[in-house]
């Protein structure tokens, strides 16, 4: 169930801020772009190098009436702390996820779904680590 998210719950997020690189479970290096547009928006971009010159996805985080909404609606948040935020599926989602900060240079980001439809439960495990110099 979404939570009410405060105006300074939401600018709390700005440790996500930045560029940032981590490898899949195959060990396939990618790059992503976290930037504050305003108080209550969060674009961020999806790279498949280190120039980080074109995406080649993009989303959206939104903040309105105090629901915090990713990728169209599809995910809301269920659980905002100071350094760790939860997403879970909304519409058209399986999977939810949750960004935990480490440091100032280092986050996690854990994304999870249940088993479904004869598929058995998932989990995969990223850190998420700051790419020195980008901005």
């Amino acid at each position: 169930m979404a939570v009410n998210v405060s105006d300074v719950q939401f600018k709390a997020l700005r440790w996500i801020e930045g560029a940032w690189h981590s490898k899949d479970g195959r060990g396939v290096r990618f790059f992503e772009r976290y930037r504050f547009l305003n108080d209550s928006t969060i674009r961020s971009y999806s790279y498949a190098d280190s120039t980080m010159r074109s995406p080649n996805d993009s989303g959206v985080i939104l903040r309105r009436g105090g629901r915090v909404t990713s990728d169209n609606g599809n995910y809301v948040v269920t659980s905002i702390v100071i350094g760790r935020v939860h997403f879970e599926p909304a519409a058209n989602a399986l999977n939810s996820f949750t960004w935990t900060r480490d440091d100032a240079d280092q986050w996690t980001a854990l994304l999870e779904r249940p088993a479904a439809a004869g598929k058995p439960a998932w989990s995969a495990t990223y850190v998420m680590r700051r790419m020195p110099g980008v901005r």
